[in-house]
């Protein structure tokens, strides 16, 4: 089971990446923030100034997202739109082989950027903070995951909207919710920086446990034909 999953996940990959149409498109989105706001983001971390944590969050969070759900789209509604995906639903694998294969392929993409990212930070801020280390190894890659979810989620349940631009706005959905319960935990419980970034970790892992439980209940073979 786990070599089938891992092998749809190496062919998401190499379909995708041998692209151009998907590779021009997520250079451009790694491209311009690093050459805008890292200089920026850098400079605020090094200067531990008022409002640096919820800079970081965005950053670390938004980008890697949005790159994550450049290659769902492709992933999972050009897919759909473009019927390619009956061969892989024909063939003799099951329902949730097919489904964690394309997922791992989305995550994978997402957890390299956001270890591009954190290396980044790492080497050139000075002295980082502990909230900014629970971003680089909890938070951020929980969210990248928790977002795939939604992602997916959303596509099976409303194809219509994702197909015509919506798709983008479900993982932004996402994590607008990570948001307000992290200035909850902030504002409301007045946590320090550890207690916080656990805390919001641990209710991360509870959202994407909720949201990979129905997306691969929804993922089935009668949903997908009837889509397609």
């Amino acid at each position: 089971m786990v070599e089938v999953e891992i092998e749809i996940c190496k062919k998401e990959l190499r379909t995708r990446f041998g692209s151009k149409s998907v590779v021009l498109p997520i250079l451009l989105a790694m491209g311009i923030p690093i050459l805008v706001f890292i200089p920026q983001l850098l400079e605020v971390m090094n200067q531990a100034e008022p409002g640096s944590e919820y800079l970081s969050l965005m950053f670390f969070l938004v980008i890697p997202v949005m790159i994550t759900t450049l290659v769902g789209i492709h992933t999972f509604i050009n897919e759909i739109r473009w019927k390619t995906i009956k061969s892989i639903l024909a063939a003799p694998i099951s329902e949730g082989e097919i489904f964690i294969g394309k997922s791992m392929a989305c995550i994978i993409v997402g957890l390299l950027v956001e270890a591009f990212l954190s290396v980044i930070v790492l080497i050139f801020v000075d002295d980082v903070a502990v909230s900014i280390l629970l971003l680089i190894f909890l938070i951020g890659p929980l969210s990248v995951i928790f977002t795939t979810f939604i992602f997916i989620l959303g596509t099976l349940r409303f194809p219509a909207i994702a197909e015509n631009g919506g798709a983008v706005l479900m993982p932004m959905g996402g994590l607008l919710i990570i948001f307000l319960v992290s200035i909850f935990l902030k504002e409301f419980l007045g946590t320090n920086p550890m207690l916080h970034g656990m805390l919001l970790s641990l209710i991360i892992t509870i959202f994407t446990g909720g949201a990979y439980y129905i997306s691969k209940k929804w993922f089935n073979r009668e949903r997908l034909v009837l889509a397609v």
